[in-house]
Order: C-alpha cells, then structure tokens, then sequence
C-alpha cells in the first residue's frame, strides 16, 4: 500500500512542476477502517482543476450486503455471516485550463 502513496506523491510533485500551483491535502479516515489521501489543484496555471487520489479501506461486510453480492457471485455460502474486504485505489484526473488540450484522465 506504501507504493500506492508513493507514486500520487510522486505525480503530485510533478504535477505542481508543470503547473506552478501546489495541491491542497485532505487525509481523511474511514472509521471502520483504512482512509485515504485527496489532493486537488485549482484554478492552475495549467490546469482548470486536477485530482490524484488514494484510498485504501477495509472491514468486515455485512450479513445484508453478502445476499446483495450473492446475485452475481452464486458461489458465496449461503450461511456465512459475514466477510472480511480490502479495496485500494489510485486515481488520477486532470482537466486543462485551454480548450485546445485534452484532459488527462
């Protein structure tokens, strides 16, 4: 998961290099567990508004969520009460402040 932050600090830095303006942090915390870090940029010298984005979450899926899942996932014991999950995720997107550039994404 290191590596995940790793790499939006990395593009984070070299976005703010092509830009000029710097990112504003938020850390946030999933209270059932894991959080996340959102950056965002705005009003740029080349960007409109960018994102780059991690969140790691995990925990325990409720009884009432599983009979949700089992729909598509046949496979999932019937009479199993709950299950532990893990998601993560790194997400980017950036929009440019001339009409003449496309949007990285």
């Amino acid at each position: 998961m290191q590596s995940a932050i790793v790499s939006q600090e990395e593009i984070v830095r070299e976005l703010e290099k092509v830009d000029g303006t710097r990112f504003k942090i938020d850390k946030w915390d999933r209270p059932n567990g894991g959080g996340g870090i959102t950056c965002v940029l705005q009003d740029g010298g080349v960007f409109e508004k960018g994102g780059v984005n991690t969140s790691i979450v995990y925990g325990t899926l409720p009884r009432a969520a599983i009979s949700k899942m089992r729909v598509n996932h046949k496979a999932l014991d019937p009479d199993v009460e709950s299950l532990e999950f893990f998601a993560a995720g790194l997400s980017m997107s950036c929009t440019p402040a001339t009409p003449w550039l496309l949007p990285c994404t």
